[in-house]
């Protein structure tokens, strides 16, 4: 799967993976677990606490901090059908990149033209529909690259 099409658990398992998760097995009773650093955590919902890197800032955070993942928000986008018609609608989008100092970054769309004010992507900068979905996007791309194998469960 394309690290820029992750969401969800797929993303949280595929930080985790990034992070050194390792021994990834489902509960019955209660969800999925693996072990991170040595300790077991949850990764979808149950009755236990879930590890959401793409939803909870606090387990975001310290990667995005760690790593020097830079986020900006561009302009929104049109929501097209599958045709290419608009829907009448926007969404919001954000761009991440990971280390290096960027001192201005410029966000072009694959047609050419500057989509954020200002700014213009280089080859790293990865979007998404919030910002922790960018970052955690980016993050990824960096540590397994641009394709990984994700568990059937997450898919």
């Amino acid at each position: 799967m394309k690290t820029t099409e992750l969401t969800g658990t797929a993303l949280d398992w595929a930080v985790a993976a990034a992070e050194g998760a390792t021994n990834l097995r489902y509960d019955t009773v209660s969800t999925y677990w693996m072990t991170l650093n040595g300790k077991d955590i949850a990764l979808k919902r149950g009755w236990s606490q879930t590890y959401s890197p793409s939803t909870a800032w606090s387990t975001a955070g310290p990667i995005i901090e760690r790593e020097g993942i830079s986020i900006i928000q561009l302009e929104d986008k049109m929501i097209l059908d599958e045709k290419g018609r608009w829907q009448g609608g926007y969404a919001p989008q954000w761009a991440a990149v990971v280390g290096d100092k960027h001192g201005q970054v410029t966000i072009s769309s694959s047609y050419g033209e500057v989509i954020g004010e200002g700014y213009e992507v280089d080859s790293d900068a990865v979007i998404g529909s919030t910002p922790l979905e960018a970052a955690m996007r980016a993050y990824v791309a960096r540590r397994l690259g641009n394709e990984i194998e994700v568990p059937g469960a997450f898919k």
